[in-house]
């Protein structure tokens, strides 16, 4: 796969933002990279379920989502209104850098992966292959999820409690490891 600490190569960062939420690509240089690696071919991949327009998301209230890292706090909050959860970061909204709109999403998943360093300068490699826990939130309430993939050229499967392919809202998925 590509990205920028292993293919610097068609990325860039902004001087005016804070790392690591400075870094910037475009599909162009992204398409010039999948084609200089060879990684153009086609791949059949199976779309994700989507709940029938209507149906209610299974789960418990869950109105705000909080989580902690290193740099700070991403947080969540559901609005009704909108059927969407808003981001925050340190309680202030997180805003497109270009349209200034806050970001928000209709599927939240959060995925529970292992980190591991990969450097003398101590920067981390997410561990996206194998499987895991999580959390699915939609129309706020969440649920415990388990993640699958077996490929880092494969689909990440989310699956319910009872082991079956979660059928998400249609609309934007955020997910957050």
């Amino acid at each position: 796969h590509i990205n920028e600490m292993f293919h610097p190569e068609g990325f860039y960062r902004d001087p005016d933002r804070r790392a690591p939420h400075n870094l910037y690509t475009s599909s162009g240089e992204l398409w010039e990279q999948i084609e200089a690696l060879g990684l153009d071919g086609t791949v059949a991949v199976d779309p994700w379920p989507f709940r029938p327009e209507g149906t209610a998301a299974a789960g418990e209230p869950a109105a705000t989502v909080e989580i902690t890292y290193y740099y700070g706090t991403v947080g969540w909050l559901y609005e009704a209104g909108t059927g969407r959860y808003y981001r925050q970061l340190d309680g202030t909204p997180y805003r497109d850098a270009e349209t200034r709109e806050q970001i928000s999403a209709a599927n939240l998943l959060v995925q529970t992966v292992g980190f591991r360093s990969f450097d003398t300068v101590g920067r981390l490699e997410a561990r996206l292959v194998g499987e895991g826990k999580g959390w699915y939130f939609s129309d706020g309430v969440g649920q415990p999820i388990t993640w699958k993939r077996a490929a880092v050229t494969g689909r990440t499967l989310y699956l319910d409690e009872a082991g079956a392919p979660l059928a998400m809202k249609q609309g934007p998925t955020w997910i957050q490891y």
